[in-house]
């Protein structure tokens, strides 16, 4: 079997589709699934990740974080995607 690739839920949030990269098939999962849960998220999204992986924070970007009430690292991410936080 191949390898597990774009995991990922409808917009309603009912279905969860998986594919498998080799021989290239799409599942799609329904639920119940539990209601998500945004503090979860939220702490998911702001927790540092291992020294050697973490990326480097200006001050700077630091200050754009602050502003917007994000974590470092989501501000890290938005900047690598080229997202403007100013």
């Amino acid at each position: 079997m191949g390898e597990f690739t774009g995991p990922c839920f409808s917009h309603n949030g009912h279905t969860f589709f998986v594919n498998i990269q080799d021989p290239g098939h799409t599942f799609a999962i329904w639920g119940p699934f539990p209601r998500r849960n945004a503090g979860g998220q939220r702490a998911m999204a702001s927790a540092a990740p291992a020294h050697r992986r973490a990326p480097k924070v200006s001050g700077e970007l630091r200050e754009h974080a602050a502003k917007h009430g994000i974590s470092p690292y989501e501000a890290a991410a938005y900047d690598r995607l080229g997202v403007q936080l100013g």
